[in-house]
């Protein structure tokens, strides 16, 4: 979704998107899909290979999330270079509990 350039200006140094690299997409999927659908994302991209969830408000897109399988078997040392964590704003304490999905965290 393109943004008007009259609001691109107001979300300037905004994140716009992440990428997050997961294992194993089929299984990661379920438990991204509860996390972000209770934060207010909707699914934009639905493919074998690539998941895709954006947050938008007003017809403005805000944000996105996307999904896509690892194509190293290489295990994750969260110190080295690359992403260290995520984290995303609750809108109160009792929000941090509130997603619940039969699905593991990945």
């Amino acid at each position: 979704m393109a943004v008007p350039v009259d609001q691109g200006a107001r979300l300037r140094g905004a994140v716009h998107h992440i990428d997050l690299t997961v294992r194993d997409l089929a299984a990661s999927t379920p438990f991204y899909e509860a996390l972000l659908g209770f934060l207010g994302y909707t699914r934009a991209k639905h493919e074998a290979a690539l998941q895709v969830w954006d947050l938008v408000e007003g017809g403005r897109l805000l944000g996105g999330v996307a999904l896509r399988a690892a194509h190293s078997a290489r295990s994750h040392d969260r110190t080295s270079a690359g992403l260290h964590h995520l984290a995303f704003r609750a809108a109160a304490p009792l929000d941090r509990g509130a997603p619940t999905s039969t699905a593991p965290m990945p």
